[in-house]
């Protein structure tokens, strides 16, 4: 992963580098939705699980 370090941090890269940990991103928007609407995208958590049960 490609990063710009400040100067004063470069002493740490190898510790900064080591510790790394995937991220996933993601953006949202301020909606009105009702209680079991999906509230990020896909089906609502009691939909799946439902469908789970079938």
């Amino acid at each position: 992963m490609k990063y710009n370090l400040p100067e004063k941090l470069m002493k740490y890269q190898d510790i900064i580098n080591s510790s790394m940990k995937p991220v996933v991103k993601i953006k949202g928007e301020k909606v009105n939705t009702l209680l079991w609407d999906s509230k990020i995208g896909g089906y609502p958590y009691w939909v799946t699980k439902l469908l789970q049960q079938i």
